[in-house]
């Protein structure tokens, strides 16, 4: 599913495919994902719908891929929950900095052609006043 969403017309800031099926027929990843940052696929080793040397050949083909296998685990993670949640939250955690950095930047580009930059969240500044004709 979150492939299908990635390859619609606006860029993602990340995407994760944990286990995706990619042994099952008929399942292809979608050739041209539209993401701007992170992408995580994760699989466990004894994953028999996503074989980890089919997760792999994925990987390969997307730039800003993090793989991630975990031993002694199944389709489920039953074994690794712990684990894949920590991935998952790692990875997360580098979408909100890019996303972050990427708002900073266009709030300065922003505001540098008016003379004002946005004020930090929370606060009640507001931008200066023109003055009338």
């Amino acid at each position: 599913m979150s492939a299908r969403v990635a390859a619609g017309s606006d860029p993602l800031a990340g995407v994760a495919l944990i286990a995706p099926p990619l042994a099952s027929p008929g399942w292809q990843p979608v050739p041209a994902l539209r993401v701007e940052g992170p992408i995580l696929l994760v699989a466990g080793r004894d994953d028999q719908y996503c074989p980890p040397e089919a997760l792999t050949a994925l990987g390969r083909t997307l730039p800003s891929a993090t793989i991630t296998i975990f031993d002694a685990t199944d389709h489920f993670f039953f074994t690794s929950l712990d684990a894949l949640a920590s991935a998952v939250a790692d990875w997360a955690g580098r979408i909100k900095r890019q996303v972050t950095r990427l708002a900073e930047a266009r709030s300065t580009v922003a505001a540098g052609s008016r003379g004002w930059r946005f004020p930090p969240r929370g606060s009640r500044a507001s931008p200066p006043r023109r003055s009338g004709r």
